[in-house]
């Protein structure tokens, strides 16, 4: 398999992404698959496109210089590439009848350390290939948790213990009902985990106002955007709230696993299905299916990642995305 790895166009990104893709290489090569390395930031403008804003619409450039790729890989292509969203890029993208796979930010332990890999979307909307998963990945995952997450270590103290997902019971905390404020997740505006292929775009200041008149007989505090002083850690917020409510933060995860019910109101949120229909939903097969949607750089590097996701009919893959779905 020809697979393509397209970096961020940021140069100062550059280092970062050549790491990211020489473990990529490393693990590809064990599988006999070559990775190859388009190097977008010194792309050559074509002669046919203004001088302005054709970075914009890059994918048929980079595929006429690469071609008879069968894959693409990458750290931002969702968000800086395919744009979804954007009709013209969206249809652009399904013509060349290929798959994307997005490297982003994982939800466990360390999220740089353990990003998220997955076909043709980000977050809830990708497609992981993880359902029903089995259990094996608890025990790699449970030291990267108490090792890098302060939160996992106040408000989960039974993860320290040596139990196991495949066991008979998940020994996570119980759902809560204490707590004297409903937590409101703020996002940044720019997110691309605000545009869904499903439903309309958010705008955060809006739903953040609609959240708070929503709950106000009920008491509330909005954690304000990360970009700014959020005031209380978030170990202190949780420990205050007696609900989350978030749009597709990643806090939805942590507040899930924490037995805060939560409310997740935007598909792309890795629990948006899970508390759909109720706050404190059984979590057992949703955190093994979630160890399969991130993977640590070791896992990467020795192949692990590939010989989950590798498939031998990638068309299988376009056609479960349900993908009429990005022509609403």
């Amino acid at each position: 398999m020809k697979i393509l790895f397209i970096p961020r166009i940021q140069p100062k990104c550059k280092d970062k992404d050549i790491h990211l893709y020489k473990t990529l290489l490393t693990g590809f090569k064990k599988h006999g698959d070559e990775l190859i390395y388009c190097d977008i930031v010194n792309l050559q403008r074509p002669s046919n496109q203004p001088k302005r804003g054709w970075r914009k619409k890059i994918l048929g450039h980079v595929l006429s210089i690469y071609k008879n790729i069968d894959l693409l890989i990458g750290p931002a292509i969702h968000k800086k590439i395919i744009k979804p969203w954007r009709e013209d890029l969206r249809d652009a993208w399904l013509k060349t009848n290929l798959n994307y796979i997005n490297v982003e930010l994982g939800y466990l332990g360390n999220r740089r350390k353990n990003p998220s890999i997955g076909y043709n979307g980000i977050n809830g909307e990708a497609i992981f290939l993880n359902s029903n998963s089995p259990g094996d990945r608890w025990d790699k995952f449970k030291k990267n948790i108490t090792d890098d997450y302060r939160i996992y270590n106040r408000l989960l103290p039974e993860i320290n213990k040596p139990y196991h997902l495949g066991s008979d019971e998940v020994k996570l905390p119980p759902w809560r009902n204490t707590g004297d404020e409903v937590l409101i997740i703020q996002q940044i505006p720019t997110d691309c985990a605000l545009i869904s292929r499903q439903l309309p775009a958010i705008n955060m200041d809006d739903w953040t106002l609609k959240q708070k008149q929503k709950y106000e007989k009920m008491g509330h505090k909005v954690r304000i955007r990360p970009t700014t002083n959020p005031g209380r850690s978030l170990e202190q917020d949780f420990i205050h709230a007696k609900l989350v409510v978030t749009c597709s933060s990643n806090c939805g995860v942590l507040s899930v696993l924490a037995g805060i019910p939560t409310i997740a109101e935007y598909p792309i949120s890795m629990v948006y299905n899970l508390c759909k229909k109720n706050k404190t939903p059984d979590r057992e097969q949703w955190l093994k299916n979630l160890l399969y949607c991130q993977w640590h750089l070791e896992e990467i590097e020795n192949g692990d990642m590939w010989d989950h996701l590798k498939t031998p009919d990638l068309s299988n893959i376009l056609s479960e995305s349900q993908i009429n779905e990005y022509r609403l």
